[in-house]
């Protein structure tokens, strides 16, 4: 009887293994398929147990998986098959859009099309009782990021590669705190800034079985430098104000009129994005410390594994020199609990502890856009947000009277998700199995197997068109995203299929990266204001501007 052979390995372990594997070739062979997976996070069971219902229904193939923390793809796909055996990739991490539009290599004396195998069956297949096929199914947006069409490359549907998670992250906080102390999810940054104030003056206890009864500090907001999970949050304050299209216009390179202009980075939108995150978490203004400081710059300097344990362990954390103990809300994604599960299982289903993904307040400062001039205030604003986030569709409600324009102009802000395109699976163009592994991948897209997908994962998500709602077995945290979803109107994709991110190495924030570790800091000498950090970014953009244009292959 067959079965899956599913590996965890570091780096070390994995390079080892491909060392052993010029002697054992009878794995490389049509109807064995060597998958390399991205297994952090999400992990990979979910994709196992995929592979195993694969293998019921297919008795002559074999599925390896092979987790790593480290992909091997950006140096495996140079070689070819006599030293690389892997069949497929579920990889994790930036796509290779530059290799992907390199046309006639040679590997080994032979020459191909591309690096990557062509995965234009496996989107134009029609799925079983669906009537409908892969490129149908996938969520528009992403399949707008994957068709190489969208790209001057190609006229045609072409695809090299393909979704296998779709990646949303912003702000999770802690539903039973909240609850707890009756605290009310905010739906703009200046109301999270009261909750911030509200959240530090909480008379709080331990319940830690070492220190029950001494009082606490609850901070609003934990982080670790390791990882910069702001960046999905902070984004989503420039879309709001900006826009969706201004948005897409600068990562081509392009001002919010869509022309080409070395000032494209100065725009309303990125300079209060920086002024709000500011505010957040900023520990100095001018000189002199902050009345509230939302989070601590010395807890971040620990592991994100240690900074997402303390959150879940809420209440009960370890209490340091200062009391302070644990924090509401952090900066995070949909694998946040698939990633800590293992440990912290019982108290999960348990019920002991509990959070969610809230959606991303809108920023505050959007009252001043010019299309806003109706919104007195932030009271209004919030109002407003509230009676859309019911489906009003009515310029007048209660506490608020607004024109048509500011009616949807924040409509458009409240429905911008930001999700990412960082887990991708591709097929090398020399690998053996690739058309059985092609097949698998039909399979993988089919009612049935993200059925599977789902329940095993307690409801990480392939974005395709599917109920995943009513698949039983989901989480409430990813309930939680799920509602997301379903009020989102404009879905964003952080990408970098535009030439003058992947050639052009075009960043949104070239200079005073990252944020937090400028406003949230120790020592006042360390903080550099808002403004500072806008005009650096705006005057970085304009310096490597016609360079970044040359690269890119613009000019």
């Amino acid at each position: 009887m067959k079965k899956i052979l599913t590996f965890v390995f570091m780096m070390i372990l994995v390079f080892s293994l491909g060392a052993c594997k010029n002697g054992n070739q009878k794995k490389d062979t049509e109807s064995f398929i060597e998958i390399q997976a991205y297994n952090r996070g999400y992990g990979i069971d979910g994709l196992t147990a995929v592979a195993n219902k694969y293998m019921e229904k297919h008795e002559n193939v074999t599925i390896e998986i092979v987790g790593v923390v480290d992909p091997t793809l950006a140096n495996d796909i140079y070689q070819g098959p006599s030293t690389i055996t892997t069949d497929m990739y579920f990889y994790g991490g930036p796509n290779f859009f530059n290799l992907i539009n390199t046309k006639n290599v040679t590997l080994e004396g032979v020459q191909y099309e591309s690096y990557f195998e062509p995965l234009d069956d496996v989107a134009n297949y029609v799925l079983e009782g669906e009537n409908r096929t892969v490129k149908d199914k996938l969520l528009k947006e992403f399949e707008e990021f994957y068709n190489c069409k969208y790209d001057t490359m190609y006229d045609e549907d072409r695809f090299y590669c393909l979704p296998w998670i779709g990646g949303y992250s912003g702000i999770v906080y802690n539903s039973k705190m909240f609850d707890y102390y009756g605290w009310s999810v905010p739906v703009t940054t200046d109301e999270m800034y009261e909750l911030g104030k509200t959240i530090i003056d909480t008379d709080a206890y331990s319940t830690n079985k070492n220190s029950v009864g001494k009082k606490i500090q609850i901070v609003p907001f934990g982080y670790s430098f390791d990882a910069n999970y702001w960046e999905s949050v902070y984004y989503h304050w420039w879309i709001q104000y900006d826009g969706p299209t201004a948005y897409n216009n600068f990562l081509k390179g392009l001002d919010q009129n869509g022309e080409y202009n070395e000032y494209f980075g100065a725009t309303d939108g990125r300079r209060y994005m920086i002024e709000t995150f500011d505010k957040l978490v900023g520990s100095f203004d001018g000189d002199s410390p902050r009345e509230y400081v939302f989070s601590d710059p010395n807890l971040a300097n620990r592991s994100f594994i240690d900074a997402q344990s303390t959150f879940l362990s809420a209440e009960r954390a370890r209490v340091n020199d200062n009391g302070a103990t644990t924090y509401a809300m952090m900066p995070n994604g949909d694998w946040l609990e698939n990633e800590m599960y293992a440990n912290y299982a019982d108290r999960i289903n348990s019920g002991e502890i509990a959070f969610k993904m809230m959606k991303i307040p809108v920023v505050s400062a959007i009252i001043n856009h010019k299309d806003c001039d109706t919104i007195a205030d932030d009271q209004e604003l919030s109002a407003l947000i509230k009676a859309i986030d019911t489906g009003s569709t009515s310029l007048t409600g209660e506490g608020y009277d607004v024109s048509q324009k500011a009616y949807d102009k924040i409509k458009e802000a409240r429905g911008v998700t930001l999700r990412s395109v960082n887990y991708s699976v591709y097929i090398p163009v020399f690998a053996k199995a690739k058309e059985e592994a092609k097949n698998f991948l039909k399979y993988f897209y089919t009612n049935e197997a993200l059925t599977i997908f789902t329940q095993v994962t307690r409801g990480e998500d392939v974005p395709v068109d599917f109920d995943y709602q009513n698949v039983t077995g989901i989480s409430d945290f990813n309930k939680s995203k799920f509602d997301i979803y379903d009020s989102t109107t404009a879905q964003i994709i952080q990408s970098d299929k535009y030439p003058t991110l992947y050639r052009g190495n075009l960043s949104p924030l070239p200079a005073y990266r990252p944020l937090i570790s400028k406003f949230n800091v120790s020592s006042k000498k360390d903080y550099i204001s808002p403004q500072t950090v806008y005009e650096g970014n705006v005057n970085e953009l304009k310096r490597l501007y016609q360079q970044m244009l040359k690269d890119s292959g613009l000019l």
